[in-house]
């Protein structure tokens, strides 16, 4: 049985859109989970399925991660020299290697600093460790975070959700007036 090509392409838009409606369902759910978490739990970086997210603000780590990139962070029982995690320190989370342990501390450094961190990282200290990178998306998110970003997204929204109405309700008039 062959199909037509418009017919492949409404099954292909029908696809995708299901699969962007899901993936925007489940970004709305982790981002008002963690709007949630730190409002209400007054949690600085909540976690979610033990991963937490942030974005890079210092060219500490350039070479490697680099500003405006977002790391996703990853909770683990252990931690060894080379790993790049994420750490609380004074009320501010800093992305670096570690280059150095000992027992629970850990001496960190950024890629791009000439000298480690003082004093050592204590585990207790550690959010995680870095498990993937996703390059630049800090401007994206910034922009999404005001209210013309906010309108933005939700107009996407409603476009892609009824973009495959549209096109359904176009290729059936052409196949009516012919």
């Amino acid at each position: 049985m062959t199909r037509s090509p418009k017919k492949a392409i409404r099954i292909i838009l029908k696809a995708a859109n299901i699969v962007l409606v899901v993936f925007l369902c489940v970004i709305l759910f982790f981002s008002l989970y963690t709007a949630i978490a730190r409002l209400a739990f007054k949690k600085d970086m909540p976690k979610v399925l033990g991963f937490s997210a942030a974005i890079v603000v210092t060219p500490s780590m350039s070479g490697t991660i680099e500003v405006n990139d977002m790391v996703i962070i990853q909770e683990k029982d252990a931690y060894s020299e080379g790993d790049i995690i994420t750490y609380e320190k004074g009320g501010k989370y800093i992305t670096h290697r570690i280059v150095g342990a000992e027992g629970d501390l850990f001496v960190t450094k950024g890629d791009n600093n000439d000298s480690p961190d003082r004093p050592a990282v204590d585990k207790s200290q550690i959010v995680g460790k870095v498990v993937f990178v996703i390059p630049k998306i800090g401007k994206a998110i910034e922009f999404f975070r005001t209210p013309i970003g906010i309108v933005t997204l939700i107009a996407i929204g409603v476009i892609l959700f009824y973009l495959p109405l549209l096109i359904n309700k176009v290729t059936t008039r052409k196949k009516v007036k012919r």
